[in-house]
């Protein structure tokens, strides 16, 4: 039967009250201590297969219409539906052999992770103009026609991390807290086709900006733990994409290499390429949002 101490963390032991568990020796106070990076080298690879379900939203305008026409809401185009899509990442690790605090020799050697992931978005929507109609692209759509359209929205991130701060709380490990800060890439790749009376408009467009943030890792007792992913993408010019992700997920490991997963994920982003009124002008001011779950494996 399954058993969980919150002071440890692990499965309750009895003991007899002759027995006694010596006290961990320091030679200071953890208060007086730097930050310390409290690492076990208990796995190197993990892998998180996902599944997301997941709804877009935004404003989308493209080329050949005049400028200052309206932007058109994914939601009018009945494209804002969740569906299940596959997600996930891939983590390598370079963790610390013991401590490596700021002021050791071998902080820069340890406390390392790199990640690459991705999601991608594939929906379908059949749909009726409202009253007043819409523009979108060289396409005028009168009120009540029938409007069908395609969004594939793909996003996918290389990242690198490095410890900066920790703590274990004075619990000996039982419960420890990392702060990471983040540097990478992002990309977005987006490709809407909108048809209507026999006529078709189609955008497409990959964006590429990088990105900075941070990640906090908390481990708990009873094998359950939390990550939050926060960063900002930015990239100026004639392909712009500006935007943010923030990304909550709750672990259980009922061992030491699997774990279940739920969280949730926000991905903002505001891509623009081209000069409005142009032929090949793309703008979506938008957003992926929904709830994930998973596996976590790690080795």
């Amino acid at each position: 039967m399954f058993a969980c101490s919150l002071a440890g963390g692990q499965t309750a032991t009895p003991t007899t009250p002759a027995q006694t568990v010596p006290p961990t020796a320091t030679a200071q106070s953890p208060a007086a201590q730097p930050p310390t990076l409290q690492l076990v080298r208990d796995w190197s690879v993990k892998l998180e297969p996902q599944v997301w379900y997941v709804a877009p939203e935004g404003d989308l305008l493209l080329g050949g219409s005049a400028p200052g026409t309206d932007a058109v809401e994914l939601s009018t185009l009945s494209a804002d539906d969740p569906e299940v899509s596959a997600a996930g990442q891939v983590t390598i690790r370079v963790a610390a052999d013991g401590e490596a605090g700021w002021e050791s020799d071998r902080f820069w050697n340890h406390g390392w992770f790199f990640t690459v992931g991705g999601a991608s978005f594939n929906g379908s929507a059949d749909s009726t103009a409202p009253a007043g109609g819409f523009t979108v692209g060289t396409l005028a759509v009168a009120g009540g026609a029938a409007v069908s359209t395609d969004v594939e929205w793909s996003s996918f991130h290389i990242m690198a991390g490095k410890w900066l701060a920790g703590s274990d709380f004075n619990s000996d490990g039982r419960v420890q807290a990392a702060f990471y800060g983040v540097i990478g890439l992002r990309v977005h790749s987006q490709d809407i086709s909108i048809a209507s009376g026999g006529t078709t408009v189609e955008g497409n467009e990959t964006f590429v900006s990088p990105l900075i943030g941070l990640r906090l890792d908390l481990q708990l007792p009873c094998d359950f733990a939390v990550d939050i992913n926060a960063n900002v993408n930015f990239m100026p010019g004639d392909t712009s994409s500006f935007g943010f992700e923030i990304a909550p997920t709750f672990t259980w490991r009922p061992t030491r290499n699997i774990g279940v997963q739920l969280g949730y994920r926000l991905l903002i982003a505001d891509n623009e390429s081209g000069d409005e009124g142009a032929d090949d002008f793309f703008s979506l001011d938008g957003s992926l949002a929904g709830l994930y779950g998973g596996v976590e494996i790690r080795f």
